[in-house]
């Protein structure tokens, strides 16, 4: 959060290392609340060896879309106070520009958290299922 206090309205994207093998760091989570909160947004993800693998953050296009999960987060951040004014400015510029409301067609297909109730009973550890994309989740929940 202190990086992108200082950086969130100036900086190219930026990669953040996330670990596989319990290595302490921040969780993408986290990660992905203190993005939202300033206006940024997670996308690619490239995998550096088993341990190890990036996620890509950067501002919020105005054309991108917002899937109904981090709409979520929003509502959550900003009743905890936690989102900033960059964070407000985006979502104001979505609802605006229509894409607040949009949607996202695979939306409603699959129940994450249904899914992942299921899953955490048969899977010794569930935050790597915590950790994908919500397109992965729905990629894995089809095949």
């Amino acid at each position: 959060r202190d990086w992108l206090e200082k950086n969130s309205e100036t900086s190219e994207p930026i990669w953040i290392e996330f670990y596989n093998d319990g290595t302490e760091s921040i969780s993408y989570s986290d990660a992905l609340d203190a993005a939202l909160a300033y206006g940024w947004i997670d996308s690619m993800i490239k995998k550096i060896d088993e341990r190890i693998y990036i996620r890509k953050f950067s501002r919020r296009h105005p054309a991108s879309r917002w899937l109904e999960i981090n709409k979520k987060r929003v509502v959550k951040l900003t009743k905890t106070k936690e989102i900033t004014k960059h964070g407000i400015a985006a979502v104001e510029e979505a609802k605006k520009n229509g894409q607040w409301n949009r949607g996202d067609e695979r939306e409603g297909i699959i129940d994450f958290e249904g899914l992942r109730d299921i899953l955490k009973n048969r899977m010794e550890d569930i935050s790597r299922f915590d950790q994908l994309t919500d397109l992965l989740k729905l990629h894995y929940s089809l095949v």
